[in-house]
C-alpha cells in the first residue's frame, strides 16, 4: 500500500502541474509619436501647452482645443472600445495555448457478472489509471509561440486602428475650423454686403443712382445671406461629426480653437519616403509573417506523434492482492500527417509576404500623391496670401473709394467684392488642404514631418 500511494501522488502531481494556470505575458506596445502626443502641431493653439481639465469632462460647454478632441477620440472612440477587446481575447489565447493537457481518469472492471467463478465480482480485477498526453516536436513552445505572435499582431493592428481614429479625428476638428473661419468670411462679406447696399439705396433715393443699382445691391445681399445661412448649417453638421468620434451624439463645446495660418516648409521627400517602415500597417504585417512562419513550424511538428502515459493499480478480488498497471499509447501516421495543414499553413505565408510588399507599395504611392498635395497647398496657401490677398484688398478698397466719388460704377464694387471673397475662399480652402495633406503624410510615416522645437510634443 504504501507503494501505491507513492504512485498516485506521482501521478497527482503530474495532473496538478497541467492545471496550473500561466500568466499571461501582455504588454501594450508603446504609442506612436503622433497618438502619444495627442496633439498635431501645425494647428496647435498657444492655449493647449497644457491639457485642459476638460478633456476628461462627459460634456464639454467651452471652446476646445485639437489637444482635447485628440484625447477624447482616444481615450472613448466607440471603435477603439471594440479593439481593445479584441486584444484582450488575444491576450486570454496567449494564456490558453501554454496550458498543459488534463490527465485523465481512467476506471476498469473485467471478468465479473459471468459464469461459474467469474460469476459476482468475486473474480473481479478492477484497474485504477491515472493517463496524461505527453507532446512530443516542442508543440506546446510552438504553439505558444503562434499565440504570443497573434497577441502581437493585435496589438499593432490596435495601434494602427488608433492612428486611424487620430488621423478622421484631427481631419474632422480641421473641417471645423475650416467651417468656422468660412462662416467669419461669410459674415464679413454680409456685413460689406449691407453697407454697400445702403450706400446704394441712400444714392436712389437721391437721383444719383439708378433703380437698378439698388435691384443689383438686393440680389448681392440676399446672395450673401444665402451663402452665410449655408455655411452655417454645414458648421452644425461638421460639430456633430467631430462629436460623434468621442461617442458623443451632439456637439456640447462652442467652438474649436486653433491656428490654420501657421505654415512650415516641407522637409525633401526623400528624407521621408524610408520612414514608412514605422507605419504601424507595415510593422503589424512584419509580426504577421513572422506569425504566419511559426504557424508552418507549428503545423509541422504535428508530424511528431504525441504519446500518453497510463499508470495505476489493479485489484484482484479474489485474492485481494494489487498490482501496478503501466501502459503506453501512440498514434500511428499512416493516413494522417497533417499533409493538408502543412500546406495551408504554407499558403497563407506565401499570401502573407505578398500581401506585405503589395501593402508597401501602396503607402509609398499614397504618401507621395499626399506630399505632393501638401506642396502644392503650401505653395498655393503662401502665394494667395503674400501676393493675390492684398491685390484683392487694394482693388476692393479703391473701387469702393471710387464709387463713393462717383468715378465707378457699382458693377465694379460687386466685381472687386467678389474677388475678393473668392480669394480668401481659396487662401482657406489651400489652409485646410495644407493641413490635412500634413495629416495623411504623417499618418504614412507613423510620426510627425516638422521637427520645430516650438511645437508641444
Amino acid at each position: 500500500m504504501h507503494r501505491l500511494a507513492v504512485y498516485l501522488s506521482i501521478f497527482s502531481a503530474v495532473g496538478m502541474s497541467s492545471c496550473t494556470v500561466k500568466q499571461a505575458k501582455y504588454t501594450d506596445l508603446e504609442p506612436s509619436p503622433l497618438v502619444k502626443n495627442y496633439v498635431h502641431p501645425s494647428l496647435e493653439s498657444k492655449k493647449t501647452n497644457e491639457f485642459s481639465e476638460h478633456a476628461n469632462d462627459e460634456k464639454l460647454s467651452g471652446p476646445i482645443t485639437l489637444h482635447q478632441a485628440l484625447s477624447l477620440a482616444i481615450a472613448k472612440n466607440p471603435e477603439l472600445e471594440v479593439f481593445s477587446f479584441e486584444v484582450r481575447a488575444a491576450e486570454s489565447r496567449e494564456q490558453q495555448a501554454g496550458l498543459f493537457s488534463n490527465p485523465e481518469l481512467e476506471i476498469e472492471i473485467e471478468d465479473f457478472a459471468g459464469e461459474g467463478d467469474l460469476s459476482g465480482f468475486s473474480g473481479a480485477e478492477s484497474t485504477l489509471a491515472i493517463g496524461q498526453l505527453i507532446e512530443l516536436g516542442g508543440k506546446r513552445g510552438k504553439r505558444e509561440r503562434v499565440a504570443s505572435l497573434s497577441k502581437r499582431l493585435q496589438d499593432w493592428n490596435y495601434e494602427s486602428k488608433r492612428l486611424d481614429v487620430f488621423t478622421k479625428t484631427s481631419r474632422a476638428f480641421i473641417d471645423v475650423l475650416v467651417l468656422q473661419r468660412r462662416l467669419a468670411l461669410a459674415n464679413e462679406s454680409l456685413d460689406l454686403s449691407k453697407k454697400m447696399h445702403n450706400l446704394v439705396s441712400e444714392k436712389v433715393e437721391a437721383g444719383k443712382e439708378s433703380p437698378l443699382e439698388k435691384t443689383k445691391a438686393d440680389v448681392m445681399l440676399s446672395t450673401t445671406q444665402i451663402v452665410e445661412l449655408s455655411i452655417a448649417k454645414q458648421l452644425e453638421a461638421a460639430r456633430k461629426t467631430l462629436a460623434s468620434f468621442w461617442g458623443d451624439s451632439f456637439a456640447e463645446f462652442s467652438n474649436v480653437e486653433g491656428d490654420l495660418e501657421t505654415l512650415y516648409s516641407l522637409p525633401p521627400i526623400e528624407t521621408l519616403t524610408p520612414l514608412i517602415s514605422q507605419n504601424p500597417d507595415i510593422r503589424s504585417l512584419n509580426v504577421a509573417l513572422e506569425l504566419r512562419e511559426s504557424e508552418v513550424v507549428l503545423a509541422e511538428s504535428s508530424r511528431v506523434p504525441d504519446v500518453t502515459l497510463r499508470g495505476g493499480i489493479k485489484r484482484f478480488e479474489e485474492t485481494s492482492d494489487y498490482g501496478f498497471a503501466v501502459g503506453i499509447s501512440v498514434p500511428l501516421g499512416i493516413f494522417d500527417r497533417n499533409q493538408g495543414g502543412i500546406q495551408e499553413a504554407r499558403h497563407n505565408m506565401a499570401s502573407t509576404r505578398s500581401l506585405k510588399n503589395a501593402e508597401k507599395i501602396r503607402i509609398e504611392a499614397e504618401l507621395i500623391a499626399a506630399y505632393q498635395e501638401l506642396s502644392s497647398a503650401y505653395y498655393q496657401a503662401t502665394t494667395l496670401k503674400n501676393t493675390v490677398m492684398p491685390a484683392a484688398s487694394s482693388a476692393l478698397e479703391a473701387s469702393s473709394e471710387g464709387y463713393t466719388q462717383g468715378k465707378l460704377e457699382y458693377l465694379d464694387v460687386l466685381d472687386a467684392q467678389r474677388t475678393l471673397y473668392e480669394v480668401k475662399s481659396q487662401y482657406i480652402q489651400s489652409l485646410s488642404s495644407y493641413h490635412k495633406a500634413t495629416i495623411e503624410v504623417e499618418r504614412r510615416i507613423g510620426q510627425r514631418i516638422y521637427k520645430e522645437t516650438s511645437y508641444v510634443r
